[in-house]
């Protein structure tokens, strides 16, 4: 098993550099500041995570939670 493995990517706070997902890659691990809400930051892995690949999020708590 191939796993691509992100952290802190803050996506609504700064642009992303740009991401490559491997060809052979059968899942990608991101942990950490992500986006403000699960839903916008799924939506935001999916612009460069292919459909294929399947998502594991662990989130960090910064003393509150919106949607957790």
């Amino acid at each position: 098993m191939s796993v691509q493995i992100f952290s802190d990517l803050h996506i609504d706070v700064a642009p992303t550099k740009p991401i490559k997902i491997g060809a052979d890659v059968d899942v990608v691990v991101v942990a950490g500041d992500t986006a403000e809400r699960a839903r916008n930051a799924f939506e935001a892995l999916r612009h460069f995570v292919p459909e294929r690949v399947p998502i594991v999020m662990v989130r960090i708590i910064r003393g509150f939670c919106h949607d957790c």
